[in-house]
């Protein structure tokens, strides 16, 4: 599925370029408040996030029909599993790269600030096309879009940052899932809780 970011590139960079102090202060204002989506933590709401994934699929180019059924899982790892399992049943050679063929929910929250920020406050007409993933991020975590169905990841339970807003805890995971998914890290370094050898 493809959305509009090489469509309004050129145009977005343009109009940022030249926003007055009081849309440099909006913006400012909508960047912290999709920060706190991308930090959110709790269950997610299922009903809603499937009706914003069915107005996704619409609103892709090409515009695709939403799948018949939604699967739920408990954390980003289970859907990547699934989704390889999905498309080996079908005869596709599954490799890791595709795992991460996905939308990351609240986790893409950081670059959809700015189309949110471009189709309510500068009014672009193509940015609209982005906000029911805008939208989506609220409430949504991972997910992973096929033809008759969609995959979609609950949002973490906890995750812990430090003073600089990394990643951080000193006795157990920063990042966990309901599942028991874990994602260790001090200090915004990420690592295996065997050895605190840094991954990345």
């Amino acid at each position: 599925m493809k959305f509009t970011n090489r469509l309004i590139k050129t145009k977005t960079e343009m109009l940022v370029a030249n926003l007055t102090p009081e849309q440099n202060v909006r913006l400012g204002e909508i960047e912290e408040q999709f920060r706190q989506y991308g930090l959110a933590t709790g269950a997610c709401n299922r009903s809603m996030c499937e009706k914003l994934l069915k107005q996704v699929y619409r609103n892709g180019i090409p515009s695709i029909r939403p799948p018949k059924k939604f699967i739920w899982v408990d954390s980003p790892l289970a859907g990547a599993k699934l989704a390889q399992q999905l498309r080996q049943e079908a005869g596709e050679k599954a490799t890791v790269d595709d795992a991460l063929e996905c939308g990351f929910g609240q986790h893409d929250a950081n670059w959809l600030a700015y189309y949110y920020f471009l189709a309510t406050e500068l009014k672009t007409k193509a940015s609209k096309r982005v906000l029911p993933l805008t939208e989506l991020c609220k409430h949504c975590g991972w997910w992973w879009p096929f033809d008759n169905v969609c995959i979609i990841s609950e949002r973490p339970t906890k995750m812990l940052l430090d003073a600089k807003n990394q990643l951080h805890c000193d006795d157990g995971p920063a990042i966990l899932y309901p599942d028991g998914f874990a994602v260790y890290a001090k200090h915004g370094k990420v690592y295996t809780p065997s050895r605190r050898r840094k991954i990345s």
